[in-house]
């Protein structure tokens, strides 16, 4: 490990490379990408497993949270800084927020799982742990903090998410993915694969059915509202295995363009090709779609999933990256960035390396027209 001093990487890369994407209106210009090559020591801490982030216009800092289980250090979340213009993108770590359980003692080991991070209005944080399914069983929850990280409280959710036997999350595919509406009046929150009881997981045949839950603000609080099915995408098997040591898939990151659009992020990785595949869809809601509110599993045979198409597969933007590092890492976190020059909105995407030197923390931005 070595400290922390600047960015390992940094790429500078003209805004010339323009995606059509499959929308009507919308494009992508991939600006930059930045690389941090080994595990690195931040402010006593391993700066690593970047599983969320979210952009606070107050500071204009980014908020990214790590997805240690207080193993390495106790769960926290990290604000950099970043600088992102036409010819220009650099990220920087400029300080480390402790989460705090009430009376301001840190989380033990193994009780949080920290995946997903927004900012609600009046400043608090909602954070995502996506719960544990082994030995030690913690449920998914879904905490409020204040941005010092002291804990306020935690959001309801449903029974059925909990895990039991034959139904509730999978062993690290519970709650994955934030995001809020503009208004600030709506908040989704995405389960990373299916629960036990609605089916199998994605494979190299068939797809799967994860759920999407939405809250909305009621006077001062958020309640749930609705839940919908999501068509997780099949693995992808670009050798044509008929079976894998390991391979999974899922919806890792969502960004929310109202209460009825969203572009949500699948990502799948095999471990024979040493390959992630990430892939941005946009996402609808629509009068047709099934409201899983009161099913505590799903029916295939009946209910209406959520329509998406898709937007980009990020393997088109391997040849516009670093020519050191043009390998997609294990991406997701996804979010708007800040408003650029030309009035255009910026999406900012980080990868989480595990932990792991062979893996990398990559970050990418790109200028989103709509």
């Amino acid at each position: 490990m070595t400290d922390f001093k600047v960015p390992l990487l940094l790429c500078l890369i003209p805004l010339l490379f323009v995606f059509q994407l499959n929308a009507k209106g919308m494009e992508l210009h991939f600006m930059g990408d930045v690389n941090f090559t080994s595990v690195i020591k931040f402010m006593d801490t391993e700066l690593g497993g970047l599983s969320g982030v979210f952009y606070n216009q107050d500071t204009k800092r980014l908020l990214v949270i790590s997805d240690d289980r207080s193993k390495l250090s106790p769960a926290r979340f990290y604000e950099f800084s970043l600088d992102l213009r036409r010819n220009h993108f650099s990220v920087t770590p400029e300080n480390t927020i402790f989460l705090k359980r009430k009376k301001g003692k840190k989380f033990k080991k193994n009780t949080i799982d920290a995946e997903d991070i927004i900012i609600l209005p009046g400043g608090n944080l909602l954070i995502s742990s996506e719960g544990n399914s082994k030995k030690k069983k913690f449920r998914p929850y879904l905490y409020e903090f204040t941005q010092g990280g002291e804990l306020l409280g935690q959001w309801d959710v449903p029974e059925r998410f909990k895990h039991l036997k034959k139904s509730g999350i999978r062993e690290n595919n519970g709650f994955e993915a934030l995001t809020i509406t503009g208004d600030g009046k709506y908040v989704f929150v995405g389960n990373e694969e299916s629960l036990i009881q609605d089916g199998p997981v994605a494979s190299f045949e068939k797809g799967s059915l994860t759920r999407i839950l939405l809250f909305e603000k009621k006077s001062k609080m958020y309640k749930q509202t609705s839940e919908f099915a999501y068509p997780l995408d099949v693995i992808f098997n670009p050798t044509s295995l008929k079976k894998s040591k390991f391979a999974t898939s899922g919806l890792v990151a969502m960004i929310a363009l109202d209460d009825k659009t969203l572009i949500t992020m699948e990502r799948s990785f095999v471990r024979e090709t040493r390959k992630n595949e990430i892939k941005l869809f946009l996402t609808k809601i629509d009068t047709n779609s099934t409201n899983l509110i009161d099913s505590n599993s799903i029916d295939l045979e009946t209910i209406i999933p959520l329509e998406k198409k898709l937007l980009l597969n990020l393997d088109d933007v391997l040849p516009e990256m670093n020519p050191n590092y043009r390998l997609l890492d294990n991406i997701e976190g996804l979010c708007f960035g800040p408003v650029l020059s030309n009035g255009n909105s910026s999406l900012i995407l980080v990868s989480d390396n595990n932990f792991n030197t062979f893996q990398r923390t990559l970050f990418m931005a790109f200028e989103f027209k709509k």
